[in-house]
């Protein structure tokens, strides 16, 4: 199977609609499987979803100074200075 990028796909798929054939004769002339070109139209007429994007800030540090506090505009996670970037990680995650 020849590797194409999304903008050689994009392309291919602009051709068939404009060739007036179907999938199946522009597949056939073109040597693509048509399950994969149908698997990548459809991939590729859908919307990207937009990945959620949350700001952390950290604050400067209050009395002891072993907290960590994590913010959005409708939240906040207070976290221990003890914990490593992996268990905030894994927490962050799984709040998710």
């Amino acid at each position: 199977m020849k590797k194409r990028t999304k903008a050689q796909w994009l392309e291919l798929i602009q051709q068939q609609q404009a060739s007036g054939q179907t999938q199946a004769q522009f597949c056939r002339e073109h040597g693509v499987c048509p399950r994969y070109f149908s698997l990548r139209k459809k991939q590729l007429s859908q919307p990207e979803k937009a990945k959620p994007f949350v700001q952390a800030k950290r604050d400067l540090p209050v009395g002891n100074g072993r907290f960590l506090t994590l913010r959005t505009a409708t939240t906040e996670l207070v976290l221990h200075q003890a914990l490593s970037p992996q268990e905030i990680a894994l927490l962050v995650k799984a709040l998710a």
